[in-house]
């Protein structure tokens, strides 16, 4: 072969060698340190973009599995088994992880428990100038002395698509000790954030027991379960700052501020409340349910019941707008106005309060009526109640939830459905997927990444009662097949939605 040939052919490999994609990579880590990276941080340092660091269950301590830094990557850390097998255990010597370098949502914390984590920011997980997905974890016991007992994120960059905080328990922590002392669960100040299907209970703080969340409009809050935190001054669940956000479809409960807002309390801000349950919260002061100062918020379908503090929901120098909303069994007066504070009310139910007034005014326009809820504890109303679409005055739903089904009319029973173990797991290129339903039902099956993102769709139809089972050759919707990690595989029916954890390793 000549060597102008050979020159030829050895640039030829040149070009393909570059051009070929990168192929994703999975790091194995275990706690005992016999894994192919000896520690959390050491897995981090050997993956690139892309890559995955799988750890296997077991409990992580010591120097090298606390204090990690993720040093700018693009990379997913994840479990096999699970956070309620897979723990990172900071004893009180740091924190679990630090994302300082830009990190965006191709940064990902995945299926681990972080517990007994402690710092002056982010108790369990510090993000700042960065925006990382965190997913399925339980965050319990973490402390803070001043912002984020138990996550801060601090996200002043451009992303692509919006992070995700979604899915985890956050439980246990407080922030105490130092100067500003807000967001015992988790303290968030960014731009285009979504925080979904979240457990933030037992948290403590001074200002946000549960969560504070600073930002902008594009940020949004929705599904969540915020119970039983503690605020010493405001916010017992939420204290919202900055130009606000979007909290939607919530269940704010049993929380309590030693002063304004029990519930929530929404500082400057445009922020929007909708379709979201607020009940037996208490303040010492004023709003026992919501309490918004300054700006222009408005509230949309919320259902405020039982809360206790002076006034249900107080405007204080700001223009508040509710409508659809139901306003009930309050120890005092439904709406409260200070400081220039109005209301503007329409379409709603005040009733049961010791006063029904809006701002010292009547009800006017509005009803004050029983709004018959259900026996089921999560406030739907009844069919008969005149907060349905039906029956309400301006011919749409008031308050949060749906009318509750009545036994004996028309088809009431949802569809019981069980997601069992996709087998075998790990697996390596196919796995089949299980699952059995009572009845017919619409039925969708679904495949998402670590981060939450939607991979492929293996069954969107009508289905009979009785086992059924698809298989997944690991790929995508485009036929692709996917890089070794952690997915998860969703169920779907009329009665709700399903997960499992499955591990690709090849």
């Amino acid at each position: 072969m000549s060597s102008r040939l050979l020159l030829i052919g050895l640039a030829t490999c040149l070009t393909l060698s570059l051009s070929s994609p990168a192929i994703a990579a999975t790091v194995v880590v275990k706690a005992d340190g016999t894994g192919a990276a000896s520690t959390i941080q050491a897995g981090i340092d050997a993956a690139n973009n892309g890559d995955t660091v799988l750890l296997e269950p077991g409990t992580y301590t010591g120097v090298g599995n606390r204090d990690v830094d993720f040093t700018g990557k693009r990379i997913t850390v994840t479990s096999v088994g699970g956070a309620a097998v897979t723990i990172i255990d900071c004893q009180g010597l740091g924190r679990a992880f630090t994302l300082t370098s830009g990190e965006n949502e191709n940064s990902v914390i995945s299926g681990v428990t972080i517990k007994n984590g402690s710092a002056e920011y982010g108790g369990g997980i510090y993000a700042h100038i960065a925006k990382p997905t965190i997913t399925d974890n339980i965050i319990m016991n973490n402390t803070a002395t001043e912002d984020g007992g138990g996550i801060y994120i601090y996200g002043a960059i451009a992303t692509t698509t919006p992070s995700i905080v979604s899915g985890n328990t956050i439980t246990g922590n407080t922030v105490s000790g130092g100067v500003y002392q807000r967001g015992g669960g988790l303290w968030v100040n960014s731009t285009d954030i979504v925080i979904e299907q979240n457990t933030i209970s037992g948290n403590t703080a001074v200002d946000g027991g549960g969560m504070y969340l600073s930002g902008d409009l594009d940020n949004v809050f929705r599904d969540n379960i915020v119970t039983g935190n503690t605020a010493t001054t405001s916010g017992g669940g939420i204290y919202i700052g900055g130009w606000g956000a979007s909290i939607d479809g919530n269940l704010i409960a049993n929380n309590d501020a030693g002063s304004w807002g029990g519930g929530l309390f929404a500082l400057s801000t445009a922020a929007t409340v909708s379709n979201s349950v607020i009940a037996d919260n208490s303040a010492g002061f004023f709003g026992g349910g919501v309490y918004f100062q300054l700006g222009d918020p408005t509230m949309r379908n919320v259902t405020v019941v039982g809360n206790t503090g002076s006034g249900a929901v107080v405007t204080y120098s700001s223009a508040l707008t509710i409508d659809k909303t139901i306003i009930n069994f309050h120890s005092t007066s439904a709406i409260q106005c200070f400081a220039g504070g109005v209301a503007t009310v329409s379409c709603s139910d005040l009733y049961g309060n010791q006063s029904n007034a809006i701002c010292g005014v009547d009800a006017g326009q509005n009803i004050s009526l029983d709004p018959l809820f259900c026996d089921s504890g999560d406030y739907s109303p009844m069919p008969s109640s005149p907060c349905t679409a039906e029956n309400s005055p301006c011919g749409d739903l008031i308050g949060a939830m749906d009318p509750c089904a009545i036994t004996g009319v028309g088809n009431t029973t949802p569809t019981l459905s069980t997601l069992y173990q996709n087998v075998p797991n790990p697996f390596n290129p196919t796995t089949t997927i299980s699952f059995s339903l009572e009845s017919r039902a619409r039925v969708t099956v679904s495949i998402h990444d670590a981060g939450g993102r939607l991979v492929d769709v293996l069954v969107d139809e009508e289905r009979n009662a009785g086992p059924h089972s698809v298989v997944w050759n690991g790929t995508d919707r485009a036929g692709k097949h996917v890089s070794s990690g952690v997915y998860f595989v969703r169920l779907t029916t009329p009665l709700g939605t399903q997960a499992n954890k499955m591990v690709l390793l090849k």
